[in-house]
């Protein structure tokens, strides 16, 4: 969701993006990098995780990007 910034309602991955964070930016512009960068040999998936927690995860803070 990082890279979509605050929308209130379900999110596509058609819809603009709009990261309101330096974390969801790097997850954006690794994704540009890696579109911009590869060819037409290599095939690439782009995976946008949300919600993934574990060890060391701070569950008192769940507005954290």
């Amino acid at each position: 969701m990082s890279v979509y910034g605050n929308l209130r309602k379900k999110v596509n991955e058609n819809d603009p993006t709009n990261p309101i964070s330096f974390y969801g930016l790097s997850k954006l512009s690794s994704e540009k990098y890696i579109k911009m960068f590869s060819n037409k040999k290599i095939n690439y998936t782009i995976l946008r995780f949300f919600n993934v927690y574990g060890q060391g995860q701070i569950l008192n803070n769940l507005k954290k990007h």
